[in-house]
């Protein structure tokens, strides 16, 4: 960031770099059009003109909800799933993605009980090295015993909310507070 206003003729101080960062995605296109509004304003930077001047954009993680349901952090699980909702995604989408890398976790784990590494179940499984390392960093936190909990839970809650037993919203927020105790 710093490099890029300084091609452009500015400076920025250390702490709007870092606001900067945390504020956009990582899309270079991006990155370029906020630091030229900012630049329009003035040419010093600082934190407190990007924090006015720069909207927030949602960073779409597909692991940001499940890494935080797997660290069972309050903070982290609550952010998280306000970040997803603000995005417009429907709590059953959520429970799918959730449910997708707890599956996932359990499944490389079964292959990893069996001898086999990370790479080469990326390769069996046939998806990328990066997904496969992250389920598995969750079964390394959590254990399989944990996941097959977590799993079982979001089953009931799909089959409540489907039956009309409970809401989608407040089901899913149930679930992810009990998780954050």
């Amino acid at each position: 960031i710093k490099k890029i206003v300084e091609s452009k003729g500015g400076t920025i101080d250390n702490q709007a770099s870092i606001t900067l960062s945390l504020k956009i995605p990582g899309d270079l296109r991006i990155v370029v059009a906020e630091i030229d509004k900012l630049l329009a304003q003035s040419k010093h930077i600082n934190a407190e003109m990007v924090k006015t001047s720069v909207g927030s954009y949602i960073k779409d993680d597909f692991f940001a909800l499940s890494n935080a349901v797997a660290s069972g952090n309050a903070y982290d699980i609550l952010k998280a799933y306000k970040d997803k909702k603000e995005a417009g995604i429907e709590p059953i989408a959520l429970i799918g993605q959730i449910s997708s890398i707890l599956l996932l976790s359990l499944s490389i784990d079964n292959y990893r009980k069996l001898g086999f590494s990370n790479k080469e179940v990326a390769n069996k499984m046939k998806i990328h090295p990066f997904r496969v390392k992250k389920a598995a960093e969750i079964i390394d936190i959590n254990g399989s015993r944990a996941i097959k909990e977590r799993v079982n839970d979001l089953a009931n809650l799909d089959s409540n909310i489907k039956t009309g037993k409970v809401q989608p919203s407040e089901g899913l927020e149930h679930y992810l507070l009990k998780l954050a105790r």
